[in-house]
């Protein structure tokens, strides 16, 4: 039991589910039992989703902020072994990430009125909104470094890169094995759309696996000049792996009937 199935169990995160995963089944439409108004997931989807907002703000204020410090042209990009090969004007530098934020956020908040599992979805609208907070901070942590390194501050990014891509990964592999079938977040593959219990143990055993990558995500920011293709490597392989992992899972259940594994 990871610190998230904890949490959800002692504030009762979505009784329902946590019922579900104590008894070991998958519900076949987790909409028969639909969170009400004002519900602790309706709360925990308000409180994230302002603090994704207040990120935004946060990142809007640093920019205003460090406008005095920057020079005429900061660096914004950088090739795969850590150098400077894209420029632009402090101002432009300041600001880009905020408003690339802003419209991020407001993306990601209208993609779920197109879920074709609306009332499925309902039910985790707030691991969601947690999710979209951690992609938000990362993003945030991204516009710090712009900053400071347009400021002339030494930061490699061969470093930075995939620390913070890492925990990011091991903070959304953690919430995976929480996460109800929907069309919107998740593995969302033919098969685990098909059959609750293949999208069930896909989401558990590939939170398990992503939660691994992000930790060697972080360990591959030692690797110098090859940390990024390291990383790069890491993450296409695990998720590739539980590609395939749920693929053989979903066909060896349909070839014998039962939960076989």
């Amino acid at each position: 039991m990871n610190w998230f199935e904890k949490l959800r169990q002692k504030k009762a995160w979505c009784p329902a589910h946590a019922q579900t995963l104590n008894s070991g089944t998958v519900p076949v439409n987790a909409a028969d039992t639909p969170d009400t108004a004002g519900g602790p997931v309706e709360r925990r989807t308000r409180f994230f989703t302002y603090m994704s907002w207040a990120v935004v703000a946060i990142a809007f204020l640093s920019a205003y902020l460090a406008l005095p410090y920057l020079p005429e042209t900061i660096p914004i990009h950088w090739d795969a072994v850590g150098n400077a090969n894209g420029f632009t004007s402090g101002v432009t530098g300041a600001f880009m990430m905020p408003c690339l934020m802003t419209g991020f956020l407001i993306i990601l908040m209208v993609i779920p009125r197109f879920d074709a599992m609306k009332g499925t979805f309902g039910l985790y609208r707030d691991i969601y909104a947690l999710v979209i907070f951690s992609i938000a901070v990362f993003m945030l942590a991204i516009h710090f470094f712009t900053l400071l390194t347009g400021m002339g501050y030494e930061i490699p990014i061969i470093v930075f890169m995939p620390v913070m891509m890492g925990m990011l990964f091991m903070v959304i592999g953690s919430l995976m094995p929480h996460i109800g079938r929907n069309t919107t977040m998740g593995f969302r593959l033919p098969w685990t759309l098909r059959d609750p219990v293949v999208w069930q143990r896909t989401h558990e055993y590939g939170g398990k696996v992503m939660v691994g990558a992000g930790a060697l995500v972080v360990l591959s920011s030692l690797a110098g000049i090859y940390a990024i293709f390291l990383m790069l490597a890491i993450i296409l392989v695990s998720t590739g792996y539980v590609t395939v992992w749920s693929y053989r899972f979903a066909k060896e259940r349909e070839k014998n009937g039962v939960y076989n594994l």
